[in-house]
């Protein structure tokens, strides 16, 4: 899905006209609350344009930032996009973000996501393990072999997700090739 689309000057443009038809994108529009001292009279609707960036960068699954963890992706695009930090919590963007996760979401997708989130705990696990750490005993608590065939083990789940990312794309094909109110047909 792609709402709208980021230029090169960092700043989100509407790619669908549709997207004032959908309540929490045309709510980060109003006026009232686009004004910031950039732009006094909201006239521009920067504060919306950035909040575009911000959603994008944040919830689409094919962000820039899609091998970094939640945190990581969370600091990046709030750096990135130029939003003001204190705007994360805003209830307006809070249901835009919610709304953007809802129509991208899809079974695949969601087990492609529960996967990133295992494989970063994995990684956290494997940047806080410690060989010589022992037990009370004074037994090694983790064994290298163990390790050893646990990291062995890794170049699958690349392949797995290499093969579930993949699925995803061709699921976004299959939906962006359909036009209006089309339904898709036996062979698409």
């Amino acid at each position: 899905m792609e709402l709208f689309i980021v230029n090169e000057n960092m700043q989100a443009e509407i790619n669908k006209a549709d997207v004032f038809l959908i309540k929490e994108f045309k709510a980060l529009f109003e006026v009232t609350r686009c004004k910031v001292p950039s732009d006094a009279k909201g006239v521009t609707k920067l504060r919306a344009r950035k909040e575009l960036v911000f959603i994008y960068l944040m919830y689409d699954w094919k962000t820039p930032y899609s091998e970094y963890s939640s945190k990581e992706k969370l600091d990046a695009a709030i750096l990135d996009s130029g939003i003001d930090p204190k705007w994360i919590d805003d209830t307006i963007l809070k249901a835009a973000c919610q709304k953007y996760e809802s129509m991208q979401d899809s079974r695949i997708l969601r087990l492609l996501r529960s996967a990133y989130k295992a494989v970063d705990e994995l990684r956290i696990y494997f940047d806080t393990l410690k060989l010589d750490e022992r037990d009370l005993n004074g037994k090694p608590i983790f064994l290298t072999k163990n390790v050893l065939a646990e990291i062995a083990g890794l170049g699958k789940t690349v392949e797995g997700l290499q093969q579930l990312e993949f699925m995803v794309m061709k699921e976004r094909e299959k939906s962006t090739n359909l036009r209006g109110d089309q339904e898709p047909g036996l062979f698409d």
